[in-house]
């Protein structure tokens, strides 16, 4: 009896597919996993922009506060208010590990309680994504 040894050309192909498949699907992995990271530190840069600005608005005060609507995503930017200098930097855009953010600032009287003023940032990047933070002040 002659036994063969070796693969037979089936097997080869059989294995080379299930090599295929598990490759691919790694490298799909991979690249979801790159994806996500990429958006992780979009989130962050943007997180960064809006805590720092809010940061700023709150030292420079209540009296600072100029109620309305300014937006950096206009093509000419709703310029800061001329006797205060609201809403300070990084207002309109703001950069963060290459990023470019854009902000959007509403700053509301709540009236509850009384002499309460919202400020809201919403800050985007490359139409993909926003993040808002608000605050509260009081004199």
């Amino acid at each position: 009896m002659n036994k063969r040894r070796g693969l037979t050309v089936l097997e080869t192909l059989i294995a080379v597919g299930l090599l295929s498949v598990a490759l691919l699907s790694l490298l799909l992995v991979f690249t979801q996993g790159m994806r996500w990271l990429r958006q992780s530190s979009q989130v962050t840069g943007a997180t960064d922009v809006a805590r720092e600005f809010l940061e700023r608005v709150r030292a420079n005060g209540y009296d600072q506060v100029v109620v309305g609507t300014y937006d950096g995503r206009l093509p000419v930017p709703t310029p800061p208010d001329a006797t205060t200098g609201f809403p300070p930097g990084p207002y309109p855009q703001g950069i963060r590990n290459k990023e470019r953010y854009t902000l959007v600032v509403r700053a509301d009287a709540t009236g509850l309680p009384p002499n309460t003023v919202a400020v809201k940032v919403d800050v985007y990047w490359n139409d993909q994504g926003k993040i808002s933070l608000e605050t509260y002040l009081r004199p």
